[in-house]
């Protein structure tokens, strides 16, 4: 009976032993693990900060190669005589017009600007011209729209704080009377 005391003993002192080791690691895995835990969440703390500065630098960023502008407007049967056809020979019945009231051509907002082959020796130092059909775009109180160069804008040779260029819309209630970005 005291063999089997004895083993009993040391198997209960064995698992106390065993116990006590586990429960050593046991701390050491958890303790390891916290500290990965806080490495984690300083460098999710860093990626923050980060996308943080990186929002900041790209709201401060400006347009690279932009130029102010006044739009202004026209529309058939204006004030100034203007009529449905533009320089470029394409008519009304050519454009679609936008939810806006604005004239597109092929998803692409009509502008009246300042052309090379029109009183170019006019045109102000520092100002654009542009041939007919040539692309550009334009920000119109803060949304980009693509356009294109479809007529003559007599005001564009105007010496003006902002060179103008013109929007042909539907009518009047359609009109803008705004600065813009053009590049």
């Amino acid at each position: 009976m005291n063999l089997k005391r004895v083993l009993l003993v040391a198997l209960v002192g064995a698992l106390g032993v065993h116990s006590v080791s586990l429960s050593y690691r046991l701390e050491e895995e958890q303790n390891l693990l916290q500290h990965d835990l806080n490495v984690i969440g300083f460098e999710i703390h860093d990626l923050q900060l980060q996308t943080q500065q990186l929002q900041a630098d790209l709201d401060s960023i400006e347009f690279v190669n932009t130029e102010k502008v006044r739009l202004t407007n026209y529309y058939p049967n204006d004030e100034l005589g203007s009529g449905f056809t533009t320089a470029s020979t394409l008519s009304v019945d050519d454009f679609e017009v936008n939810s806006k009231g604005w004239y597109t051509y092929q998803g692409k907002l009509v502008l009246g600007a300042a052309i090379y082959r029109y009183n170019l020796e006019a045109l102000p130092v520092g100002y654009k011209a542009y041939d007919l059909f040539d692309e550009i775009d334009v920000i119109i109180e803060g949304t980009s729209y693509s356009a294109i160069i479809l007529d003559i804008c007599g005001a564009s040779y105007w010496n003006e704080d902002f060179q103008r260029y013109d929007l042909f819309v539907k009518d009047k209630n359609s009109g803008v009377d705004t600065l813009a970005l053009i590049y």
